[in-house]
């Protein structure tokens, strides 16, 4: 059963409001010519858009082990456009070989990945991408990763799949304290089904489940995998992040609430100190209400499918968060 945490915010009559939303895009990022990337060989490390109240700070690792070998992870910035070259020598192409919405700029991430925001804010969306590396070894195999749909590893033996592939990732909020508060499962290559596919074109994904986040994290999931390590590259190519910046930020982490599962189908269960309750619809009308006394539960069948709020308010600070059935 899933839970989710979350904590209480200082207000007045409402939890938390919202600025306008905030894009970033990679755009005004500064390369040093067409078809080229950073990758962080300056050693600067996390790297910071659009600025001020409203920045989003990418991590960044790079380490030089001499000879001419290195590694990185996090995120690089690109305008590559090689979107038919295989192999880890072009492993910063998207694989549409620009950005979303044919822009010249936009990240490629690659574990770990820890995007940090100045301020609580409210995910909206981003779009998503293969690479071109990650992509090419999908379709084509190589020497360490299967051709997805095969019922064979890369060392041409019966790997148990039955050729039923997916490569995936999991976008994950987390609070100030670094906790986990809820995440997105999207699919970057999915043979599980009748249609196939491997993802060839930026994709929106919705973020909006995650609610208010400080950062978000990424964690891949592939069917191809050898002593518990994942075969596929891990590579995602990420542009035009959507996010509104929070003006009410005072967060008391020491108060907080249970509310599980979130989404609801049935019974909503609410624990935590006492308050008072209630939950509205979009509309802002009310449809349950009461004194939460540390366990409530909610049923929730009657109710369309759609986004709820919760609202707890006690002494003085007020929580809202945001339910989907």
């Amino acid at each position: 059963m899933k839970k989710l945490l979350f904590s209480i915010f200082v207000a007045g009559s409402t939890a938390l409001s919202f600025s306008q939303q905030n894009t970033v895009d990679f755009e005004n990022f500064a390369l040093s010519q067409a078809d080229t990337f950073y990758n962080g060989s300056d050693n600067v490390g996390t790297f910071t858009i659009n600025g001020g109240a409203s920045a989003a700070n990418f991590s960044n690792v790079y380490t030089d082990f001499g000879g001419g070998f290195f590694g990185w992870n996090g995120f690089s910035v690109s305008n590559m456009t090689d979107a038919l070259t295989p192999g880890y020598a072009n492993q910063y192409s998207s694989f549409s070989g620009s950005g979303a919405n044919s822009s010249q700029k936009y990240a490629v991430l690659y574990p770990e990945a820890l995007i940090t925001f100045s301020n609580i804010v409210q995910m909206d969306s981003v779009k998503i991408n293969n690479t071109t590396y990650a992509a090419k070894s999908m379709i084509s195999g190589d020497a360490y990763a299967k051709v997805f749909g095969s019922p064979l590893n890369a060392a041409g033996v019966d790997d148990g799949t039955n050729g039923e592939d997916f490569l995936r990732v999991w976008i994950i909020g987390m609070n100030t304290s670094m906790t986990h508060t809820d995440s997105v499962l999207f699919y970057l290559a999915d043979f599980q089904g009748t249609n196939a596919y491997i993802l060839d074109s930026f994709t929106n994904v919705d973020l909006s489940p995650l609610g208010v986040v400080k950062h978000l994290t990424f964690r891949f999931e592939s069917t191809d995998m050898s002593f518990g390590y994942i075969n596929t590259p891990t590579y995602l190519a990420l542009d035009n992040l959507n996010y509104s910046e929070t003006l009410a930020t005072n967060e008391l982490s020491k108060t907080a609430f249970e509310i599980y599962p979130n989404p609801v189908n049935s019974v909503l269960t609410v624990k935590g100190s006492e308050g008072k309750l209630t939950l509205s619809n979009l509309e802002g009308k009310i449809l349950f209400s009461s004194n939460h006394s540390e366990f409530t539960q909610i049923d929730f069948s009657a109710f369309e499918a759609g986004i709820y709020f919760i609202n707890i308010e006690n002494k003085g600070l007020v929580s809202t968060q945001k339910i989907i059935k």
